[in-house]
Formats: structure tokens, sequence, C-alpha cells
């Protein structure tokens, strides 16, 4: 089946940059696609791959942009993992950007971004672990989480009512993973049905649930209402049985709404044994609280994973050391190609993957059920 893929044409867009690795990918349909990168790079198509317009602001050419989220051709929010945290916000579809949050403390470490709401009005980012100084001379590390309730234009820290942060980790090796931008995922996109689900790596792989009255926290902060008797807040923490070690652990979250509640696929393992293909995916049948070991993992360890917008029986993943399809849903892996990417999506036509080095690679969804069921 590698053998076959090979004639595949491989899409190398003029005009980008050849050096730079992508971390981060919205496709928003078969034509319009953003991604982004390191050296500042953010790109984006509106015909399908065929030309690229590079959006890269200007500026910040130093930056790691690891996530980036958009609501259509014009409107797209971008943040920077690395030696300090920026969120950058475009209304004009990459021609201008306005730096909307930073900050400088020393550790900080954006990882991904989610945007939330029947209108995607509302945006978080999850972060590493920071050290949170509490009364009587204690202190604990809990997970940096801002949010923004007007599209992202301001930001400030997602906190309970008395200021406390929301979600405590064990340590600072409790770290997410921020090599796809996909290792935060909401469960509820309407302010009525709140929930964001993430999950990190070390010495025991954890998903961190988060459920969150936001249809209440709008009221509250927009509108100075008065407290109601409902909760605001509660944090839950769930195993997932993936490889465990200081770079181990789950790397990506993907899933969707079924009849019975959100079917969940965790992807992960160790990028420094990237061979090893023991506990590198798992998936949930109840919105993350119980999981179990795919049967047939990747060949590997996988940094993002994605469902198919319509035939949810399709996924695929990929990682330093391929790329691998399943057609039951994620719960066993087929090899696809020993071509590895960092991140990868569907729109309804297409598999797309971005990886190292600028490499892009677009696969016609008919072309990739051929493919893969000409093999079974």
């Amino acid at each position: 089946m590698k053998k076959a893929l090979l004639g595949f044409v491989l899409l190398l867009c003029s005009g980008l940059v050849f050096g730079q690795h992508y971390r981060g990918l919205e496709v928003l349909d078969n034509q319009n696609v953003w991604a982004s990168g390191s050296l500042g790079t953010i790109i984006r198509t509106a015909d399908g791959g065929q030309s690229w317009i590079n959006c890269s602001p200007k500026g910040y050419e130093r930056c790691d942009f690891r996530d980036i989220e958009a609501w259509d051709s014009l409107n797209a929010l971008v943040i920077h993992s690395g030696d300090s945290a920026v969120i950058l916000r475009t209304f004009d579809g990459g021609a201008s950007w306005l730096l909307v949050y930073e900050n400088f403390r020393p550790g900080v470490f954006l990882d991904a971004l989610e945007l939330i709401g029947n209108q995607r009005e509302m945006a978080i980012v999850a972060g590493d672990p920071y050290l949170v100084l509490q009364g009587h001379g204690d202190s604990a590390y809990f997970y940096d989480l801002l949010i923004s309730l007007d599209s992202g234009l301001s930001w400030q820290a997602w906190t309970q009512e008395n200021g406390q942060p929301i979600a405590r980790a064990r340590s600072a090796s409790d770290a997410l993973f921020a090599a796809s931008g996909t290792s935060m995922l909401p469960l509820g996109m309407g302010l009525d049905h709140p929930s964001v689900l993430f999950a990190g790596g070390g010495y025991d792989a954890e998903a961190t649930l988060i459920h969150a009255n936001l249809a209440r926290l709008a009221r509250i902060q927009l509108s100075s209402a008065p407290l109601f008797n409902e909760p605001l807040y509660g944090a839950l923490r769930f195993p997932i049985p993936l490889m465990k070690g200081v770079a181990g652990g789950c790397y990506s979250l993907t899933g969707y709404q079924q009849d019975l509640g959100f079917k969940l696929l965790a992807v992960g393992g160790d990028y420094t044994r990237p061979n090893e293909r023991d506990s590198t995916a798992a998936f949930s049948d109840n919105g993350g609280i119980t999981w179990q070991l795919c049967p047939h993992p990747p060949l590997g360890y996988r940094s993002c994973a994605a469902f198919h917008p319509k035939d949810k029986a399709w996924a695929a993943c990929t990682g330093t050391n391929g790329t691998d399809i399943s057609i039951d849903g994620g719960q066993n892996w087929i090899p696809l190609m020993d071509l590895g990417y960092n991140v990868c999506a569907f729109s309804e036509d297409a598999l797309w993957l971005f990886g190292n080095r600028g490499r892009f690679k677009k696969i016609g969804f008919a072309d990739l059920q051929t493919l893969v069921l000409g093999e079974q």
C-alpha cells in the first residue's frame, strides 16, 4: 500500500519558505485552509491549495505559531508557543495582524487554541502548568487557561469566581503538548453545553475535563448580572492509557458527538522513541471518562489525529515516522505511508497534511478511499 501511494503528487506550492515547520492547521472547507508554523509563518489558500497567500505578520519572525483557528477567509486567531505568550488576531485575511495578548512570565508556554459557541464567539487557550502561590504560604501548579468572550479581541485568565485557577496539575511536568495544536478539544459547542477537554503527558497521561457554565460566566462578566446558584465550574481528571515517560503521553485529541455521548480519540506516544507503537492510540465512547487502547495502533508516535467531517468511520493520524488511516472510527489503524507530518485534518473532499521543512500534502478523499479499500 505504501508503494501505491507514491503515485500521488506532492503539492509544494510556490511562494512558501521551505525551512519552516508547520504545526497549526485550520481546514474550513474544500477551498479555504489556514496553516501556521515556525519563523513567524502564516499562510492561507482560497482555491483548495492551488495557490497560497503569505499572511506572515511582520515583526514576529522569531515566533513559532503552533495553533491557528479561523472563522472564515478573513478572520483568524493564532498563538505563539515559546519564550513568551503571544496571541494575534486578523480581520482582513492576514493583511494585518493585531496583538491582542502577550505575557512574558518566565516559563509561559501556550499549547492549544479553540473557538467555542454556536457562532464561535468564545475562544479558549490552554497552556503548561505554572506555580500559583496560595494562602498560608502554600503553592500549587495550575494549568494556564485563558478565555476571550469577544471573539479573541480581549483576554483574561480563566478563573473561578474567587479568582483561583480552575484546573490543578500535579507538577510542572504535567505539561500539555503543542506538537500540532490539538491537545485541547471542545465537547460543547454551544453556551448551554459548555465543556473542554485537554490532555498532556508525563509519567501518567491524563485528560482534564472542565465543565464550565459559560452561559452564566458570560452573564456575569458581560452584564454584571447577579450570581445564580447553579455551579460555575467543575474540573475532572481521567487517566488515558497511553505511553508514559518524560516525553510520553497524549499529543492530540479529536472526537464527535454520537447518540450516547462523545466518541473521542487520543493519539500520542513518545517523540523521542518514534518507532514504538505500543500504547500510542486510545478511544473513548463516553466523553473521556473511560478509555480503551486501540487493538491495532498506529506504527509509532503520532502528533495529530482527525476524523472526516461527514464519514466518521474514516480517521487519519500522523507523526514523524508515518501516517495511518482508520476505517472503523479510529479503533484499528492501517499504515498509509512512511512519510510523516506534524498535523492533519480533513475537508469533505481531501486529507490535508503539513509538516517540517515546509512539507505539505493533499490527498483527495475519493483517491484515499480507492487506495485503502482496494488493499483490503
